[in-house]
C-alpha cells in the first residue's frame, strides 16, 4: 500500500471507540481480547453502552466481552450489554418473517426479488444473525415492478410518506433518476421499515446496476428453511463499501462488516477489479478496504493495491470524524451539522468519483431535494424552481439546527 496516499488519519479515537473497533469481529482474535481488557480498565459502563448504541455495535461487543476471562470487571459489563442481545435475536426473527412474506406475495405477482444487506447478510458473514443490530429490510425489485411492488408492501400496512404511487408519470421518473429507493414505515404491531430499492445506489453514475444484471451473477442465501437471492461475494463488497462511503461510515455497524466479509468468503480479486472499474466504484472500494487494514487490521492481499492507491489521507480524516461525531448530527439531514463538516462531507462525495457523469448526478442531487418535492409540489414544467428554492430551504433549516445546537442560558 502507498503509505504516503493512505496514511492514518490524525484524529484520535476516545478509549470506547477505541475498544468497540477492537469488537468488530464476529470471530475475534487473541489480540482483540488482549486490547479489549486494557480498555475496559479506563472505562465505565454508561460510556460503553453510550458509544455501543451510536454506533449500533451492542451485539458484537457483548460476543466479544463475554469470551474474555470472568471478573467483576468484565462480568459488569457482559450484563449491561446482554439485553441488547437478545432484543436483537427477537427482531431477527420478526424481520425475518417480514421478508419472506414480502417475497412471497411479490412472487406470487411474479415480481423477483433480491434481498440486501439486514437478516440475509448477518446470516451469511456472521454466523449468528443476531450479532449484526437489524434495522431496515431492503429489498429490490426491476424498474419496471416498482409500482406494483410498492402496492403489495402498501397493503400489509406500510406507509409511504413520498406517496410514490400517487405521483404523476414524470415526477415518478424524475424520483428514481435521482434516488434508489421508497421507505415504508408500518408502526403496529411493532415498528418496521422496508426500502423497496430499483438501484442499488442514488447515484446511478456509482454501480447503478439494475435487478438484471445483479441477478444473474447473485447467490442463494438460506433464511431458516428458505432460500433467497442475494448479492455476489464480489457485489456485496463494492456495495456495502459504496453504502459505507455515502455515509461517510459514521456508525461502527457498517465498518463491522468489512472483516466478516474479507477474512471469511472467497474473493476473486481480479473480478472484483473489474466490476469495480465498470462501476466507477474504486475509489470508495478502497476507502473500504483501507479502514479494514488501517483500524481493524485486516490482512489484504497485493491485488487490493489497485483501490486502495486512490485513498488519500483526507478521506480517512474524514471518516474519522464521522465515527468521532456526535450521534444527533445524522438524523434529519445536513442542517444538524457544522456548516464546516457540511462542506468537507460535499466535497469529499463529490471527489467518490472522478467520472463526470457521477459529479454531475451528485451536484443535481444536491441542487434539487426530495423533500422539497415532498412539499412543494410544482408542476413538472416548472422543476427548475426547485434548484431555486433549494438555496433558501437549506438556510432555513441550517438556521433551525443551529438555534437547536445552541446551548440554553439561563
Amino acid at each position: 500500500m502507498n503509505t504516503d496516499r493512505a496514511a492514518a488519519p490524525s484524529t484520535v479515537f476516545p478509549a470506547e471507540l477505541r475498544l468497540l473497533l477492537s469488537a468488530l469481529r464476529a470471530r475475534p482474535r487473541p489480540q482483540d481480547h488482549k486490547r479489549q481488557l486494557e480498555l475496559l480498565a479506563l472505562l465505565d459502563v454508561s460510556r460503553v453502552l453510550a458509544a455501543a448504541n451510536k454506533h449500533r455495535v451492542a451485539q458484537l461487543l457483548w460476543h466479544n466481552l463475554r469470551q474474555l476471562p470472568a471478573n467483576d470487571l468484565t462480568q459488569a459489563f457482559v450484563d449491561a450489554l446482554k439485553p441488547w442481545y437478545v432484543a436483537n435475536a427477537l427482531r431477527v426473527l420478526s424481520n425475518s418473517r417480514d421478508q419472506l412474506l414480502l417475497q412471497d406475495a411479490f412472487a406470487a405477482r411474479g415480481i423477483r426479488s433480491m434481498a440486501l444487506k439486514g437478516v440475509t447478510l448477518a446470516r451469511t458473514l456472521y454466523g449468528d444473525p443476531a450479532l449484526r443490530q437489524q434495522g431496515d429490510i431492503d429489498l429490490m425489485v426491476d424498474a419496471d415492478h416498482v409500482l406494483p411492488a410498492h402496492a403489495i408492501v402498501a397493503a400489509r400496512g406500510f406507509g409511504d410518506a413520498l406517496r410514490f404511487d400517487a405521483l404523476d408519470d414524470g415526477r415518478r421518473r424524475w424520483v428514481m433518476r435521482q434516488h434508489k429507493d421508497v421507505e415504508f414505515i408500518r408502526y403496529q404491531p411493532s415498528l418496521q421499515v422496508v426500502d423497496l430499492h430499483w438501484r442499488l445506489t442514488r447515484n446511478p453514475a456509482l454501480f447503478g446496476h439494475a435487478l438484471e444484471a445483479l441477478w444473474a451473477r447473485g447467490r442463494d442465501a438460506e433464511i431458516g428453511p428458505r432460500t433467497v437471492r442475494t448479492l455476489s461475494t464480489e457485489d456485496l463488497l463494492i456495495y456495502l463499501c459504496v453504502h459505507g462511503c455515502a455515509t461517510v461510515w459514521y456508525r461502527a455497524k457498517w465498518v463491522a462488516d468489512l472483516p466478516q466479509l474479507l477474512e471469511t468468503q472467497n474473493i476473486d480479486w481480479t473480478l472484483l477489479r473489474e466490476r469495480a472499474e465498470a462501476g466507477n466504484a474504486v475509489k470508495v472500494l478502497g476507502i473500504g478496504l483501507a479502514i479494514a487494514e488501517r483500524w481493524l487490521g485486516v490482512a489484504l492481499p497485493p491485488e487490493a493495491r489497485f483501490a486502495t492507491d486512490c485513498v488519500r489521507p483526507s478521506d480517512l480524516r474524514m471518516v474519522a470524524d464521522a465515527l468521532n461525531s456526535p450521534d444527533g448530527w445524522w438524523p434529519g439531514g445536513d442542517e444538524r451539522r457544522p456548516a464546516g463538516f457540511v462542506l468537507r462531507y460535499w466535497w469529499y462525495q463529490l471527489n467518490l468519483s472522478a467520472d463526470w457523469r457521477y459529479k454531475l448526478a451528485y451536484l443535481e442531487s444536491r441542487l434539487i431535494s426530495l423533500d422539497d418535492v415532498r412539499r412543494f409540489r410544482l408542476p413538472r414544467s416548472l422543476f427548475f424552481l426547485y434548484a431555486v428554492v433549494r438555496p433558501f430551504t437549506w438556510l432555513a433549516r441550517a438556521w433551525g439546527g443551529a438555534r437547536r445546537r445552541r446551548p440554553a442560558t439561563h
